[in-house]
């Protein structure tokens, strides 16, 4: 038996354990603990409970907690995506209302603080970047820029 897609670890004991008494085992409860720890879908707990050598009740406590865990992050989760959607939607308004006003400017961050620069700037900065590579670029390949001013 295995654990199903949409089962909690306590419904698939509760599944599991009919099945191990049909079986006459000596030790049902070392039996049953050993096949969760084998076909569970959480695998870092069924690591833990082997490394941790926990008893069933231990193992079972825990999956529970990890399980009401997990479905708390998905709803928070779920809170927060649909807060976020909001949120965008307020910012695109904003930037369609001040997109003109805004026109001629671009950021850049300098020092992890967001600066605004004119477009003038802009250039200025891109010119001398393209300056920088070319100089570098006329050092490593001395012929580059005849073969570049040949070029039809």
């Amino acid at each position: 038996m295995r654990q199903n897609d949409h089962e909690t670890i306590m419904q698939y004991y509760a599944r599991l354990r009919p099945e191990a008494a049909k079986c006459e085992f000596r030790n049902a409860e070392l039996e049953i603990m050993r096949h969760l720890q084998e076909s569970v879908r959480n695998r870092m707990l069924a690591k833990k409970s082997v490394r941790d050598r926990y008893s069933l009740e231990k193992f079972l406590e825990e999956a529970q907690a990890d399980e009401e865990a997990n479905a708390n992050e998905l709803e928070m989760t779920a809170k927060d995506v649909g807060k976020q959607d909001s949120d965008a939607n307020v910012h695109r308004l904003n930037v369609r209302k001040n997109s003109n006003s805004k026109a001629n400017r671009s950021r850049r961050k300098v020092d992890g603080k967001a600066q605004e620069e004119s477009k003038g700037e802009k250039k200025r900065w891109q010119a001398h970047l393209w300056e920088m590579w070319a100089k570098r670029r006329a050092k490593e390949m001395p012929g580059f820029w005849e073969n570049v001013r040949q070029m039809p």
